[in-house]
């Protein structure tokens, strides 16, 4: 299990600014991830990007030093100078086998989350695995270890006081918006139509909220969150020509680049000078660091949210405990499943070696002496041979997971 690594950098190790320059967008998958797996020769590749992290699953028998962290990020982000490498090597969290596995438990139950016990997290794994499958970057290993992790996070979460009263970052943002006493007929312009800003005007249109305008660089997925929340689709094309009066703005795409230009917010906003709240859960964000400056903007972002994710991890404490028990036996079954599938794998074949025995023997060893016995015989025999090649096959796996079970004790 060795061969299985995990490179990672998060909100606690290296920041938030740091988190979002690893970021890659879903569209440049298939051009970067594709021909980086080959140019490194690993055998299987998982990218996760979230808000508050950036991490590789990989499998390679190859050491990770120094020399193997520099060449990892010069080919994956090739625009890149040498400053941006050594600090990438530098602040490189690698962990390997076991504790790899323990890693992508842990991220997957949230403990390792900016807010702990918000589920999201879950959710962005699968689709970071399920787009990589896709792909054809993913294998056996990656298969089995995220079955196994989905079912981890799952007990954590209905077994554990984590998840009786969840706190995500979407959450945390509307309350903080709410906060703002922006009424629910108010005006909202939202930039984006992916999953985050779907899970925060569901929450909005809850509390009242209906009057939303909704920007997408694809007009189908705005038509399809306004069919559920409310308000009035647009192309993304068209907000720098918006015209008409809004109280608040709601942001979050999946752009590597800003998306929403000071020029762009001072044609928005016109003569009104009036103090707006801004959300932007983007990372990295989708507003230009000019706007605060040159607007007067009550900006929530995920920065300012990460104090009041330290105060919930205070009271979660207790919580984590038992979501620790529940991964560390996790992890044990784990590693049984992974030993029985490794067996598995290793005797693939002996069944067609034993069939090819067996079709040697009756057409070329004792072809002959076959050949002189009548049907009934010759039925008999083949019976008795398919018989004993069913039970040896049964026996050989049998025998070999007993040795293996006892080199464990």
């Amino acid at each position: 299990m060795d061969h299985f690594k995990v490179i990672a950098f998060t909100h606690s190790s290296v920041g938030l600014d740091k988190v979002s320059k690893l970021f890659i967008g879903e569209d440049e998958y298939v051009d970067r991830l594709v021909p980086f797996k080959e140019m490194l020769q690993l055998d299987e590749f998982m990218f996760l990007a979230t808000c508050n992290r950036a991490e590789y699953y990989f499998n390679t028998h190859r050491p990770i030093n120094n020399s193997f962290l520099r060449k990892f990020f010069t080919k994956l982000y090739p625009h890149w100078n040498d400053h941006d490498i050594n600090d990438a090597v530098e602040m490189s969290q690698v962990v390997d086998g076991i504790d790899a596995v323990r890693h992508m438990f842990r991220v997957a139950s949230s403990l390792d989350s900016l807010v702990v016990g918000e589920r999201e997290i879950l959710t962005q794994l699968r689709k970071a695995y399920q787009k990589s499958k896709e792909i054809g970057l993913t294998g056996d290993f990656l298969n089995l270890a995220v079955r196994k992790t989905i079912e981890s996070s799952k007990q954590v979460f209905t077994e554990t006081d984590i998840a009786n009263r969840p706190v995500s970052v979407v959450n945390l943002a509307y309350k903080e918006f709410a906060d703002r006493f922006v009424s629910p007929d108010s005006p909202i312009v939202v930039v984006g139509a992916g999953v985050t800003n779907k899970a925060m005007l569901l929450r909005l249109k809850k509390a009242g909220y209906h009057n939303f305008y909704v920007f997408n660089r694809t007009f189908t997925n705005a038509e399809a969150l306004v069919n559920e929340v409310g308000g009035k689709p647009f192309p993304l094309s068209a907000l720098a020509d918006f015209d008409k009066p809004f109280d608040a703005l709601i942001t979050c795409t999946g752009s590597a680049d800003v998306v929403i230009y000071q020029e762009v917010y001072a044609r928005l906003i016109g003569s009104d000078q009036k103090r707006k709240p801004i959300v932007d859960l983007a990372v990295p964000g989708d507003l230009d660091p000019e706007i605060p400056v040159k607007h007067d903007v009550d900006l929530i972002e995920v920065k300012g949210l990460k104090d009041i994710a330290d105060k919930n991890m205070e009271r979660r404490r207790k919580s984590i405990v038992d979501c620790e028990r529940i991964i560390d036996q996790k992890l044990k079954e784990f590693d049984e499943v992974y030993r029985e599938r490794q067996i598995e794998v290793a005797m693939r074949e002996i069944p067609i070696q034993i069939k090819s025995v067996k079709d040697t023997a009756v057409k070329e060893v004792f072809a002959k002496q076959l050949d002189s016995l009548d049907e009934d015989s010759k039925k008999l025999i083949d019976g008795m041979l398919a018989y004993m090649e069913k039970k040896v096959n049964a026996i050989t796996m049998k025998k070999a997971k007993q040795i293996m079970l006892e080199k464990r004790r």
